[in-house]
């Protein structure tokens, strides 16, 4: 694959994370009330969860593993790096995958 064309993919998959990642979220917003129910005591936010059912656990699931093309955008974009000689690259691809394992967890 040209450098040209990796870059591009690597783009695509930030830009691609970031938009998916606005929609489950946007669905927690209108289904959930989030992030403003966490204010609430947690025997109501404990309700509400479970009356959105199915439905809200897969909003959940999606909002957790859309963030995906972002990881694979993260380690493209240390690869492209890498003739930069970054002093703070392994820094930031290590930030950048743990950001995902917590957006997951």
């Amino acid at each position: 694959m040209s450098e040209k064309t990796f870059r591009k993919l690597a783009g695509i998959f930030f830009i691609v994370g970031a938009i998916l990642v606005n929609i489950p979220y946007t669905l927690l917003i209108m289904n959930f009330d989030y992030p403003d129910i966490l204010r609430q005591p947690t025997e109501e936010i404990l309700t509400k969860f479970q009356a959105g059912g199915d439905a809200l656990i897969y909003t959940w699931l999606a909002f957790a593993w859309v963030g995906l093309p972002m990881l694979f955008g993260t380690i493209m974009l240390k690869r492209i790096l890498e003739k930069e000689n970054s002093p703070f690259l392994e820094t930031a691809t290590t930030i950048g995958v743990i950001g995902f394992i917590v957006q997951v967890a």
